[in-house]
């Protein structure tokens, strides 16, 4: 799998899945733009251990991907910090649980802002740079987007969009020879499920017929794989790592 030397950014980058991504494109020897909100220390810190490591340039970026001027000038920088870009990771995501009846305006457009518009922002500006010279660009959906959960109607109907965005961008930009594809990873092993009670993980645990949560590398394996050039027949597709739970 040769992606040594490629160009790539991963929003939400400096924890959870994003991280994991990060970490193994960074192996690969990638040059690697990831983007964070909040916590500006704290992906500095990441940024400079892989650093260490990595032959490829690791960059911290701070971007609100939910915001389309945002989104853009996250393009423009890594194209400037990079000279090109050889793909995207669409990973920046947030949940805002609760029973629909009682679910604020807020909450509903929060999330969808986040999780879908800001997909829409960031492939929208890497796009119009990308049909010069192909590219690829990985979606992070969810299995929340492919069977349903209770009192996640907004995280679902965003995730749910995200999987019928790839399948329309993934025919609309094959012609240009970009392969688009999503991963809809189930319960994964970060610090979102890392916060729930033993009791309700073991409850979790007990409904994967792999009996186990999946792990973080995992998933970006699959995100580096698609990238790869060893991926090249493949798009508009959604790659559900669960462990069979939707089987």
């Amino acid at each position: 799998m040769n992606l040594a030397g490629k160009n790539y950014i991963v929003t939400g980058g400096s924890r959870g899945l994003g991280k994991s991504i990060v970490s193994v494109l960074a192996e690969h020897g990638c040059n690697v733009l990831f983007t964070y909100l909040n916590s500006k220390e704290e992906a500095k810190q990441f940024a400079d251990q892989l650093a260490l490591t990595a032959s490829g340039k690791i960059v911290p970026y701070r971007a609100d991907v939910s915001n389309p001027e945002g989104a853009a000038a996250t393009i423009e920088t890594a194209i400037a910090e990079f000279g090109g870009l050889n793909g995207i990771v669409n990973n920046a995501g947030i949940t805002k649980d609760g029973a629909f009846f009682k679910m604020s305006r807020s909450d509903w457009s929060s999330v969808i802002d986040t999780n879908l518009n800001g997909v829409f922002y960031l492939s929208q500006a890497y796009l119009q740079k990308a049909v010069r010279g192909g590219g690829k660009i990985v979606n992070m959906s969810s299995v929340s987007g492919v069977k349903g959960m209770k009192g996640q109607a907004n995280y679902c109907a965003s995730k749910g969009g995200l999987i019928a965005l790839t399948k329309s961008l993934a025919l609309e930009y094959a012609r240009f020879n970009i392969q688009i594809n999503a991963i809809a990873p189930g319960y994964i092993e970060t610090d979102m499920v890392d916060h729930m009670e033993s009791k309700t993980k073991d409850l979790l645990t007990k409904d994967i017929p792999l009996r186990r949560l999946g792990a973080p590398r995992e998933v970006a394996n699959m995100t580096a794989f698609l990238l790869s050039d060893l991926c090249e027949y493949l798009t508009g597709q959604t790659i559900i790592i669960d462990g069979g739970l939707t089987v």
